[in-house]
């Protein structure tokens, strides 16, 4: 996903349902200048999020909220690995919020208004998923 989002380095990057942060750090550690800003609901998903990029001794920003309610107008990227209910609502809210030229990497779920600017098939478990890349 950080391959194919092409960061060049100074740019403000979201991972909205963060997880354990683990795709904000392997950006950070590629591109160090970048801003890593992430958001997790689940508690514990989210404390454990904080001990990995703690013990990765990357500066990553964490934090415990719903990304629904975030001003996300700032981003140059986004991550997402999102259920396919959550897509709709993303789509209007990134067309409200996002500067046009905003990067979106998607895993394995796309948004049902907007056709992709490039797919990648990774492997996934025993078989494969699509990455697909927007700009908004």
């Amino acid at each position: 996903m950080v391959e194919l989002a092409d960061l060049k380095g100074k740019e403000i990057v979201y991972d909205l349902g963060a997880g354990d942060g683990r795709l904000l750090i392997t950006a950070k550690k590629a591109h160090p200048r970048i801003t890593a800003k992430g958001f997790e609901l689940a508690p514990l998903v989210y404390f454990w999020s904080k001990f990995v990029s703690w013990w990765s001794e990357q500066d990553i920003d964490l934090r415990m909220k719903n990304f629904l309610h975030q001003d996300l107008s700032d981003a140059d990227c986004v991550f997402l690995y999102l259920m396919p209910g959550v897509m709709k609502s993303l789509e209007k809210k990134f067309e409200k919020e996002l500067k046009p030229g905003t990067i979106i990497v998607s895993h394995a779920f796309y948004f049902p208004d907007r056709k992709p600017i490039k797919k990648l098939q990774v492997k996934w478990l025993h078989g494969k998923k699509e990455i697909r890349l927007y700009k908004w």
